[in-house]
């Protein structure tokens, strides 16, 4: 099986004050405080398929989804409200895929990340801050 990179970007206005919650399964995510009002968010795939064809069918299924209000971005994986048994799926079946999320957020923000498996790595950020993890490293 090979393995196919996939990226993805989510851009949002969401202000010094804004709220920004992350809600993803596994995989490594990062945050660190940048200048600005933009929250952006880069998620990268490595995604386990037989074909450059099922990568992107793959993909088309797992990309996070962006809600965007004013001064609110809500990034997620599809299948979050099922985050355990998408993990236990994504270890087990032979094809799958490795998320690897960076997100450059203004200093300020509201922040709130859950996950059920990522290690967590945060920098920089002063507004009020939620994390929470089955068993993830923060």
């Amino acid at each position: 099986m090979a393995t196919f990179v996939r990226t993805q970007t989510i851009s949002h206005p969401v202000g010094e004050r804004g709220r920004v919650a992350i809600k993803v399964t596994s995989g490594d995510v990062r945050v660190t405080a940048a200048a600005g009002g933009d929250a952006v968010i880069r998620a990268s795939y490595e995604i386990r398929a037989a074909s450059e064809e099922d990568a992107e069918r793959t993909y088309e299924q797992i990309r996070l989804r962006a809600r965007q209000g004013s001064g609110d971005l809500t990034v997620e994986e599809p299948d979050s409200a099922n985050s355990f048994g998408s993990m236990i799926s994504r270890l087990f079946s032979s094809g799958g895929y490795e998320l690897n999320l960076e997100a450059s957020l203004p200093a300020g923000v509201q922040l709130s990340v859950a996950g059920v498996s990522a290690e967590v790595r945060v920098s920089g950020m002063r507004g009020d801050q939620r994390y929470a993890t089955v068993s993830g490293d923060l």
